[in-house]
C-alpha cells in the first residue's frame, strides 16, 4: 500500500523509540541486501498482535531520522507456517534506499493507530 503525504508527515513525527512490546506487535527487520541496480533493499514481516492483521504501515528510521515508508502487504507464508498467532501470509514488506541505512529501526503504525517497534538485523 502506497502512503500519502499526511501519513508520512505524521510518520516524521514519531518519538525515537516506541519500545519492542511482543504484546503488541511481532515481526522482523529480516535483513538488508544490496542490489545491482546499486540501491539496497531493506525487507521483513510485521503483525499487529492487538488486532490479529497485518499492521497499517511500516516506517524505516536511521540513526532517527525518517528515511521512509515500506511497501506492505508482500506475501510471506513462511511467516504464519512458524507463528500459528498470525493468520494471514500478507504480513512482508520492503523498502528500496539509495544507501545502505547504518542503523535502522522499524516502527510499525497498528490498527488503533499507536506505533511499535520492531527488533531485526542492523
Amino acid at each position: 500500500r502506497e502512503l500519502h503525504p499526511p501519513e508520512l508527515a505524521y510518520m516524521a513525527k514519531l518519538v525515537p523509540d516506541p519500545g519492542i512490546d511482543p504484546d503488541r506487535c511481532r515481526g522482523n527487520l529480516d535483513g538488508m541486501a544490496a542490489r545491482k541496480s546499486g540501491d539496497w533493499r531493506i525487507f521483513g514481516w510485521a503483525w499487529d498482535v492487538a488486532s490479529g492483521a497485518p499492521v497499517r504501515a511500516v516506517s524505516v528510521l536511521d540513526d532517527g531520522l525518517l528515511v521512509g515508508a515500506a511497501k506492505t502487504g508482500k506475501a510471506r507464508p513462511d511467516v504464519p507456517q512458524a507463528l500459528p498467532m498470525v493468520t494471514d501470509p500478507a504480513v512482508g514488506w520492503f523498502l528500496d534506499l539509495a544507501n545502505r541505512p547504518a542503523h535502522p529501526q522499524v516502527i510499525v503504525t497498528l490498527g488503533d493507530g499507536s506505533t511499535c517497534t520492531l527488533g531485526g538485523a542492523s
